[in-house]
């Protein structure tokens, strides 16, 4: 199935594929969470262990996630990463956001 057939509006084509393609998405989240170097949460520890009390340990860890998805709110994904719980908790729910205004679209809606 070509995810190129929302082109022809075929909308259960399109969800079919998108639910495939979230499904490896959850199934790539999981498999990295077989390797602590693919782990969000090491690097966001590793960022909090250099702080000297809790207020730096939060800025540490909010400029660790932002260094890798945001970059200050002007290049995103610059820095990006393909990490057990960034995938889930961010590149995932992205994805499901551009899946469903598509299929909105494929109902009739506004254009994506």
């Amino acid at each position: 199935m070509k995810w190129r057939r929302w082109r022809k509006e075929d909308a259960a084509a399109f969800r079919l594929a998108a639910d495939r393609f979230m499904q490896l998405g959850r199934d790539l989240d999981e498999f990295l969470g077989t390797r602590s170097e693919f782990m969000l949460g090491k690097w966001t520890a590793d960022a909090r262990s250099w702080a000297a009390d809790k207020g730096e340990q939060a800025y540490y860890e909010k400029d660790s996630r932002r260094l890798i998805t945001v970059w200050g709110g002007h290049l995103l994904d610059y820095a990006g990463r393909q990490w057990n719980g960034l995938l889930r908790d961010y590149y995932l729910p992205r994805w499901q956001m551009l899946i469903d205004a598509t299929l909105a679209e494929l109902n009739g809606g506004k254009p994506v």
